[in-house]
């Protein structure tokens, strides 16, 4: 770059230290003046095509290649008709940030809204000082929306996040992710599928006139797996054996399962239907629920949904095992009448035996006893965790405490 420089100027001669600091250039129409004191050195006219030229197309080579700066001019400058893929190749190319550049960015900006939002939700940040109109402003709408005012002082900042952009802040990129995911949209859901609509509309016309033509939606989204669980409650109430999969998502399985069994118990509580009528078909729910259990536990995001399953099923599987002490202490009792009848020459129909076959009865103790096992067992689990914790805590407590015994701090 130096040899460059020095190729492409022009060099001036000073007479003396005087003439170099009056050194000026004064332009008279096509004339151009030196101070006195200083000559030209007569010399060949450079090529600048040759040697300077190089060395800055060089130079915005690298920096389009480390900055990742997009620029189409390049590719339309000329009136050439080119196809639809080659255009969306170029944008793809020229329009990719790499991800040191989005890094640059992001980091640092993440770090300026983690310390905006950590002012803004300081309690003794006021109307008083600079932005605290709009603080309190904020601070008022979050309450009107039935944020209680105690979250606002627990937020952990340090685990905010920056929503990054679609096509790294480039709208062109955006629009080509946007349709590339269109080509995906058919095996997206309802949710999904208008989440596409809606953000390929406000690449275009913006989120603020995207709601006047695909309106946002809150609405939950439901899964295939809402219908299965269904449609197994049906095969279950009818004496089937469904067994539970790896692959299904064993929390909504679990929530309309344990549903069922609530809506057995409210018809027998209410008296509309009796327990010897429906204690198999609950049975039958019980065990496959407790299946889910098993294999839902083995994922950590959803631990805490599953104990909390696990203890429901508890409760309903006590609950059914008392009912069917019941059934079977009826059963004895009626047959004690019946035989005191046939005794007396009495002729007396034979009860019903509502009670749980033995096998339904083997079932329910069997995932009874599992049940417990895994409650017992994720206790102690927690149990050892505690102590291992405190065991860390009080060898920490030890250690800082030689540390402050030899700097003489009592």
């Amino acid at each position: 770059v130096d040899s460059a420089m020095l190729s492409s100027s022009v060099m001036i001669q000073p007479a003396d230290e005087q003439a170099l600091a009056d050194l000026s250039l004064t332009y008279y129409g096509p004339y151009a003046v030196l101070t006195p004191g200083n000559k030209v050195i007569e010399r060949t006219i450079p090529n600048l095509s040759s040697n300077a030229m190089p060395v800055v197309n060089e130079m915005a080579a690298m920096l389009q290649g480390k900055t990742g700066q997009y620029s189409s001019v390049g590719m339309f400058a000329d009136n050439k008709e080119r196809t639809r893929f080659e255009v969306e190749a170029y944008v793809a190319k020229t329009s990719k940030l790499s991800i040191t550049s989005l890094n640059l960015f992001y980091e640092p900006f993440q770090e300026l809204l983690r310390e905006i939002a950590r002012r803004v939700f300081n309690p003794a940040y006021g109307a008083d000082l600079p932005g605290g109109d709009y603080v309190v402003e904020l601070r008022d709408r979050l309450l009107e929306e039935g944020v209680p005012p105690e979250a606002l002082g627990v937020i952990d900042f340090d685990r905010c996040l920056v929503n990054r952009a679609v096509g790294g802040g480039s709208p062109e990129a955006r629009q080509l992710t946007l349709n590339e995911l269109a080509a995906e949209a058919a095996s997206f859901d309802d949710i999904g599928r208008k989440n596409l609509l809606r953000d390929r509309v406000a690449a275009k016309v913006g989120y603020d006139m995207a709601d006047r033509y695909v309106p946002d939606t809150t609405e939950p989204r439901p899964t295939i797996d809402e219908k299965l669980a269904v449609l197994e409650n049906s095969h279950l109430i009818s004496g089937e054996t469904i067994n539970a999969q790896s692959n299904e998502l064993h929390t909504i399985h679990l929530k309309v399962h344990v549903q069922r069994l609530q809506q057995y118990f409210d018809s027998v509580e209410s008296g509309q239907a009796q327990l010897g009528d429906i204690v198999q078909p609950m049975v039958q729910i019980h065990a496959h629920a407790t299946e889910h259990v098993e294999m839902g536990q083995m994922d950590p995001s959803t631990v805490g949904l599953i104990n909390a399953f696990r203890q429901q099923l508890q409760q309903y599987g006590e609950m059914i095992w008392n009912g069917q002490k019941k059934l079977q202490a009826e059963a004895r009792r009626q047959a004690q009448e019946a035989e005191a009848a046939a005794a007396e020459g009495q002729d007396v129909p034979p009860a019903q035996d509502q009670s749980l076959n033995p096998e339904m009865e083997r079932k329910l103790i069997e995932h009874n006893l599992r049940l417990q096992m895994k409650q017992e067992e994720h206790q102690q689990k927690m149990q050892m965790k505690q102590q291992e914790f405190l065991q860390k805590q009080a060898i920490r407590d030890a250690t800082e405490a030689e540390k402050l015994r030899r700097l003489g701090v009592t």
